[in-house]
């Protein structure tokens, strides 16, 4: 599964299990929980790949992750409490 059909797949659960009508809200809610699977697959792969990698490419690879995928997570956060 892609981002996109990720992002689609918990925009439309949300709508299911909260019975909303807040497409907006809920799409925000999708875009912040999905947009940093990239992020998320660069670590796993490192995890699989880290005594082949170079210093600095593990370095980006986790800097990269702990800078984007906070910053949405609390977005998520802050847009699911307009779904309550």
């Amino acid at each position: 599964m892609n981002g996109n059909e990720l992002r689609e797949a918990v925009f439309q659960k949300l709508k299911l299990c909260r019975r909303i009508n807040h497409s907006d809200t809920a799409w925000e809610v999708a875009f912040h929980m999905t947009d940093w699977i990239d992020n998320l697959e660069a670590v796993l792969d490192l995890l699989d790949r880290f005594g082949n990698m170079p210093e600095n490419e593990v370095y980006q690879t986790l800097l990269g992750f702990c800078i984007h995928a906070p910053e949405h997570l609390s977005e998520a956060i802050t847009q699911s409490r307009k779904l309550e």
